[in-house]
């Protein structure tokens, strides 16, 4: 359990560009298959919004 505590920000910069990949694929996925729902829509929100934190938590934390 102690990686939980080590800085790695390697990696987390490779889960934010790894969960912007799968956003837009399945954004594209979603338009190509005429695929759309309600919590489809309240999900990637969701997920967009926890994508945008995260990537604004690794940033402050590796500039400042």
């Amino acid at each position: 359990m102690s990686w939980l505590f080590e800085a790695n920000y390697n990696l987390a910069l490779a889960f934010i560009i790894l969960s912007a990949v799968f956003d837009f694929f399945d954004g594209m996925m979603a338009r190509l298959l005429n695929a759309h729902s309600p919590i489809g829509k309240d999900l990637d929100s969701l997920a967009d919004e926890c994508k945008f934190r995260r990537s604004a938590l690794t940033n402050s934390v590796l500039f400042i």
